[in-house]
């Protein structure tokens, strides 16, 4: 439809428009979308708002059972995460595959959604299976004071998940400055590096995080 022409491309004002004059948010595509589907998966979160805020149904399931927040979570669309979580979207929906959103971020290496759903009350249990350890959670969530604790307990500072996020990836990832500083006092390995190629340094370079890019040089 136009509407899901528009969602996907992410021509607000279109959108406005379309919903104004009572286009069909319901309607879908050949993948059982609808708009608000195709704007979360190409992250753009003012057509994500403009949708909600006309009644939109957050939960409708595109095939497989994705909601908008799986496959936000899925494509690292941060910014249409919190927007789906303020509007109360069920954190904990499962697709086919059983799979949640936190389940979708934590595979793809989507660290800054998986700070977003923790901060919003999300169970961290299905994140040991991707081998995050308390360490993990604990530089995602930016918690200081826990940090300097589980390394003064021992725990490994370089441990990897299984798609080889280090501690110190997901602090400067998602850019908190503090704990990356922590790490670093206690030599954690500035040189490890993701599937990607990417070291901790690319990480924080990739989302301009300055502060933390400079700590790291």
């Amino acid at each position: 439809t136009p509407l899901h022409i528009a969602a996907e491309k992410g021509h607000f004002e279109v959108v406005q428009a379309l919903l104004d004059r009572g286009a069909n948010k319901k309607a879908t595509n050949e993948n059982e979308a609808t708009p608000l589907f195709v704007a979360a998966e190409n992250g753009h979160s003012e057509v994500v708002q403009a949708l909600l805020s006309h009644g939109a149904d957050k939960e409708a399931e595109a095939h497989g059972g994705w909601t908008p927040l799986h496959v936000a979570a899925l494509k690292y669309h941060v910014e249409v995460v919190k927007v789906l979580s303020k509007h109360g979207a069920i954190l904990e929906a499962k697709n086919t595959l059983g799979s949640t959103p936190l389940n979708t971020a934590a595979q793809v290496g989507n660290v800054e959604t998986v700070e977003v759903l923790l901060a919003c009350g999300v169970n961290d249990e299905v994140l040991k299976k991707h081998r995050w350890a308390p360490l993990h959670l604990a530089a995602c969530r930016g918690n200081v004071k826990e940090v300097n604790r589980l390394l003064s307990q021992g725990e490994d500072k370089d441990a990897a998940t299984n798609n080889r996020w280090t501690p110190l990836h997901i602090a400067a990832q998602n850019g908190h400055l503090m704990v990356v500083e922590v790490l670093l006092s206690r030599k954690a390995k500035t040189g490890q590096t993701l599937e990607n190629k990417f070291t901790p340094l690319i990480c924080a370079a990739s989302r301009n995080h300055l502060e933390v890019v400079q700590a790291l040089l």
